[in-house]
């Protein structure tokens, strides 16, 4: 247990950080700043989050792959006419 330094919250944080707790890992990247300005400015948020996501798209690249794959091959036996008419 790290040693409490007042109300700081510095002991607490590095504990779950370095000690294992959060199932994640700190690394360090080189990014054009254009680049990460313009991905900052369409997602609406800071640099870690901007940065997770673009990391969940790539990873997720896989599955929309296969989902392009199944366009025209599925066959629904769904009413568009009667669906929109039910909004109506």
């Amino acid at each position: 247990m790290p040693q409490q330094v007042g109300r700081c919250h510095i002991p607490l944080w590095h504990q779950s950080w370095y000690d294992g707790d959060m199932d994640a890992r700190k690394i360090t990247v080189h990014i054009d700043k254009d680049l990460l300005r313009r991905a900052q400015e369409r997602s609406g948020k800071g640099v870690t989050a901007t940065i997770r996501q673009g990391l969940e798209l790539v990873a997720a690249s896989e599955v929309y792959e296969r989902l392009r794959a199944l366009r025209g091959k599925v066959e629904f036996s769904v009413d568009l006419k009667a669906l929109r008419a039910d909004r109506r």
